[in-house]
C-alpha cells in the first residue's frame, strides 16, 4: 500500500493515494483516515484473493460478476482477458465441459457447465449450462427467488422477513434438463421443440446433434 507518498493539500492537510492493486486507487484526503482506509482495502483484497482461491481449487477456469455481460435468458455469458480483478472478474481459457462461475466474492453466485464457446480476439462468449451448486458469498448467502425460504402470511405477522435476494443466473426454476436448444425439431410458430419444450430451455444433447446429422422434422401446424 506504499506505492503512492503522502501529499500537502491546498489547506495543509496531508493525504494519500492508496494502491487497490488493479490499476485504481482511492484518495484520502483526511489524514486520520489513511489508516482506517488501508486497512479495509486490506481486508477486501484479503476476502477477493481467498474467494478466487476457492474458486480455483474448485477446477473454476473462468469467472464473472452477474452483470450485464450474461445473459440469463439465452444463457450466455462473455469473459474478457483484461478482466483480472480478483473476486469479481477471471479471464480463463476454457473448453466444453469446463466449469465457470457467475458471482462475486460478497454476494455469492452458482456454478455452471460450458457448453459451447466462441473464441475472438481477448474475448470468449460462452453458452452455459447452469447447475444446482452455489457458493455463498462472504456477506450474504446466495438466496434467490428460486431457493428462497417460504415465508407465509403467519410468518410476516410475527416479524420474519425474507431474506435479501439476489438475481439467479437462469430466469426459470428448475433448471431444465431438456432436449438440445440448437435442434430444429420445433414447430416454427410456436417455437416449441418436439417434445413441447420452448426451444431456448433445451440442454440435453440430441441423437441428431449427437451423431451430426440434420433435423428436418417439422410438427405439424
Amino acid at each position: 500500500m506504499g506505492k503512492f507518498p503522502l501529499y500537502i493539500n491546498e489547506d495543509g492537510s496531508i493525504g494519500k493515494k492508496i494502491d487497490l492493486g488493479n490499476g485504481g486507487y482511492i484518495q484520502v484526503n483526511d489524514a486520520t483516515m489513511v489508516g482506517s482506509m488501508i486497512a479495509i482495502t486490506n481486508q477486501f483484497n484479503n476476502v477477493c484473493a481467498e474467494f478466487h482461491n476457492k474458486l480455483m481449487s474448485m477446477g473454476v477456469k473462468a469467472y464473472r460478476c452477474n452483470d450485464g455481460w450474461v445473459d440469463r435468458i439465452a444463457c450466455e455469458m462473455s469473459v474478457f482477458a483484461h478482466e483480472k480483478d480478483k473476486g469479481y472478474y477471471w479471464y480463463g481459457e476454457v473448453g466444453v465441459g469446463d466449469k465457470v462461475f457467475i458471482g462475486n466474492a460478497h454476494d455469492g453466485g452458482r456454478f455452471a457447465e460450458v457448453l459451447s464457446v466462441k473464441h475472438y480476439v481477448h474475448t470468449q462468449e460462452i453458452r452455459y449450462k447452469p447447475l444446482q451448486e452455489v457458493l455463498d458469498g462472504k456477506d450474504r448467502k446466495y438466496i434467490t427467488k428460486n431457493n428462497a425460504p417460504k415465508i407465509s402470511f403467519w410468518d410476516r405477522l410475527q416479524g420474519k422477513e425474507r431474506p435479501r435476494l439476489v438475481t439467479d443466473i437462469y430466469e426459470q426454476w428448475p433448471i431444465p434438463e431438456r432436449c438440445c436448444a440448437t435442434c430444429c425439431c420445433f414447430d416454427t410458430r410456436h417455437r416449441l421443440c418436439d417434445r413441447g419444450y420452448r426451444v431456448g430451455d433445451c440442454f440435453k444433447t440430441t441423437d441428431c446433434e449427437k451423431y451430426n446429422e440434420p433435423c428436418i422434422q417439422e410438427l405439424p401446424i
